[in-house]
């Protein structure tokens, strides 16, 4: 259980509203149905950057659905938002039900700087989770394929948790014309272990897929 913050908390956010505000839809290709996007991603719902003032909304209870997150102080967890926020390179990013008052999702870019590629920059989304109650919603989906044109990143490395599988990463070219790659996951027993690589535009795509599901064949798809 999470303690109660004490400590001076607020609304002012990791990075600007405007990077999410501004982010171009219009290209976007993936079905949505019934349709969202950044700015409506449904009834009541608001996607917005992280604030310390979720502390208290339920981040840390929606976080823990996805992974152990352990015991945080709210002082630890305002160093470590400032830290993040004073870097530059992590964009927190959530989904808040404005009607409860709480956090039903987030996931998280973070941008690498690389040697390579001219000292490119890479994004790495990750920690992306949706509260149980709000699954269904699309909203992980419409995580997945924010295009974060903002940054000119060379690739964006995915790792997210599917319902058909312990773990996907994957390493995409952001110069393609492609929305995404699809990809038909075969029926599997508990724990199987499927790899698989992919040509993609001159770009190898490398992961391991762990299956769980004994159902029949699954489309997933990784945004490029």
């Amino acid at each position: 259980m999470m303690p109660v913050a004490t400590v001076m908390l607020d609304d002012t956010p990791m990075f600007d509203p405007r990077i999410l505000q501004e982010l171009d839809w219009s290209e976007n290709t993936t079905t949505f149905s019934p349709a969202i996007s950044p700015l409506d991603p449904g009834d009541g719902l608001v996607l917005r950057p992280l604030c310390t003032a979720d502390l208290n909304r339920g981040f840390f209870k929606v976080l823990g659905q996805l992974t152990e997150t352990g015991v945080v102080s709210p002082e630890q967890f305002i160093k470590t938002f400032e830290h993040m926020k004073r870097s530059g390179d992590y964009y927190v990013t959530v989904v808040e039900d404005t009607n409860l008052g709480q956090i039903v999702a987030t996931a998280t870019l973070v941008i690498e700087h690389k040697f390579t590629h001219s000292c490119a920059k890479r994004g790495r989304i990750e920690d992306v989770v949706v509260s149980g109650e709000c699954r269904g919603k699309q909203l992980g989906k419409l995580f997945l394929h924010l295009s974060w044109q903002e940054f000119s990143l060379q690739a964006v490395l995915v790792l997210s948790h599917h319902p058909f599988c312990a773990a996907a990463t994957c390493m995409v070219p952001r110069s393609s014309s492609s929305s995404c790659i699809l990809f038909k996951l075969p029926a599997g027993g508990k724990r199987r272990l499927q790899p698989w690589q992919t040509r993609f535009q001159h770009f190898t795509l490398k992961f391991k897929l762990i299956l769980h599901n004994k159902s029949p064949s699954h489309e997933f798809r990784i945004p490029v």
